[in-house]
């Protein structure tokens, strides 16, 4: 009885990647220069964000993470329209096809379907603004840095 050839394991790349400001070690079996511009992104993420120097780092790290997931499921809403447009249009296609091959083997000439009009696009919701405000300003109505009418995100203050 012949035992499973075992694969070796992945190589683990450590990378030294700055974000925010901080200096962190990374290591993954991605290659180097993936893993920096992931690091690139979440940095740029962060520093985007309205008032970032003034944020505690996990305050700003949860707000880049929100924006991040709500960018992830914006481009998932996209494949899925375009598969949907992309199946539409293949059946389409089909059908064009099968009545050209009926037509064909009837010798007569090809009558097209009507086609739906094009459908326009949806435009994509505009991407929040983040904005994280401390559980005690929130009882304290204090002036914030940020306009009223931006969502908060209310965290409560860390264990120390």
């Amino acid at each position: 009885m012949s035992r499973p050839s075992r694969r070796p394991p992945p190589p683990r790349h450590t990378v030294a990647v700055e974000i925010a400001g901080e200096k962190h070690v990374l290591r993954s079996d991605v290659p180097p220069e993936y893993t920096r511009k992931v690091a690139s992104h979440v940095d740029a993420t962060i520093r985007a964000l309205p008032g970032f120097q003034t944020l505690e780092p996990f305050r700003a790290a949860t707000l880049a993470a929100l924006s991040i997931t709500d960018e992830l499921f914006h481009a998932r809403d996209e494949i899925r329209r375009l598969r949907e447009e992309a199946d539409r249009i293949t059946h389409e296609l089909t059908d064009l096809l099968e009545a050209a091959e009926a037509a064909a083997a009837e010798k007569r000439p090809v009558r097209r379907p009507a086609a739906a009009p094009p459908s326009a696009p949806e435009a994509p919701p505009p991407l929040p603004t983040w904005v994280s405000t401390p559980a005690e300003e929130k009882r304290d109505p204090a002036p914030s840095l940020f306009a009223d009418d931006e969502p908060e995100l209310n965290l409560p203050p860390p264990d120390e």
